[in-house]
């Protein structure tokens, strides 16, 4: 399998953050994400900011009134690993963003490529701080 096939299997999902349908994005390599780490865009600019690290052309404007968060996993030595937004929570002081880093079963058949894998979420805009946490 080509590097470029693995890049074409990136995805656009409908996801769910804390039950209202949000759009979401999840791919197998962010072309210049190679440690692991967080995103969020609040204007244009930091949106298309966050699609230049994955390596492509935002899909479109980020919409008025919405933010982006994004996971970006680093570097891993194969496939099978996913980056998977789970759960949004408004608190008092801040917005916690839940994620999960899926891997691959011990066996499993993967490619034997190196990708970066990242989830991104349209969320409603706030002016609380974002804190990312790894869910159970």
């Amino acid at each position: 399998m080509l590097l470029s096939d693995c890049a074409a299997a990136d995805t656009m999902a409908e996801g769910m953050a804390n039950g209202m349908e949000s759009p979401s994005w999840q791919g197998a390599i962010a072309a210049h994400a190679d440690v692991s780490d967080f995103a969020v865009a609040i204007d244009e600019n930091s949106w298309r900011e966050l699609w230049q690290r994955i390596g492509q052309p935002a899909p479109s404007p980020l919409p008025e009134g919405q933010m982006a968060v994004a996971v970006f996993l680093g570097q891993k030595r194969s496939g099978g690993y996913k980056a998977e937004i789970v759960g949004v929570q408004e608190h008092e002081s801040n917005l916690t963003v839940s994620y999960r880093e899926h891997r691959p079963r011990l066996g499993a058949m993967v490619t034997q490529v190196i990708t970066s894998p990242y989830a991104v979420t349209l969320l409603p805009l706030t002016t609380l701080p974002v804190k990312f946490e790894k869910a159970d």
